[in-house]
């Protein structure tokens, strides 16, 4: 499984990095360690590129560093070339990319050209009339997890999409 997301701890001790985030991927780990191989791809933080373990999960950097567009175009490049290794190397099953926005439009593209199963989460704002990104996405290729049903209300209301699951 893949994870994809725009920020992620830059160590263990690294404890104000999106921390529901970090209880999702420990708890994904601690439960089912033996049976998942868990990759991390993170576009933005920490800022330097690289790879790196995080409570024993690899984990790898862009260090996209929240820059404009010009130059986020060359971060996905980055993150296409990064999933196209890790795709050869040892196949992806699961993408699962979270908010709604950048990384789920890569995501989407991944898992049309890999044919990989693509799971988005939706957390936080990304549900708001202001997302600029979803008009982008192949909807019929997501499953789409809202994180509450005050979130699945407004994919509905704003862009006309109902989660597949609501958490």
């Amino acid at each position: 499984i893949l994870l994809l997301t725009p920020g992620f701890p830059q160590s263990e001790q690294d404890t104000t990095c999106i921390p529901a985030l970090q209880a999702i991927v420990r708890e994904l780990h601690e439960s089912y360690g033996n049976e998942l191989d868990l990759q991390v791809v993170t576009v933005h933080y920490p800022f330097r590129e690289g790879a790196y373990e995080w409570h024993g999960i690899p984990c790898w950097s862009a260090g996209g560093s929240n820059r404009k567009f010009a130059d986020k175009l060359i971060t996905w490049l980055k993150v296409m070339k990064f999933i196209d290794k890790c795709h050869r190397s040892n196949s992806i099953d699961i993408i699962h990319s979270f908010w709604l926005q950048e990384c789920t439009l890569i995501g989407n593209v991944a898992s049309l050209l890999y044919r990989i199963r693509h799971i988005a989460h939706a957390m936080g704002q990304d549900v708001l009339p202001s997302n600029s990104y979803i008009k982008y996405f192949k909807r019929q290729h997501i499953t789409l997890i809202a994180n509450s049903p005050f979130s699945a209300r407004q994919l509905a209301e704003n862009f006309n999409w109902k989660p597949n699951f609501v958490i």
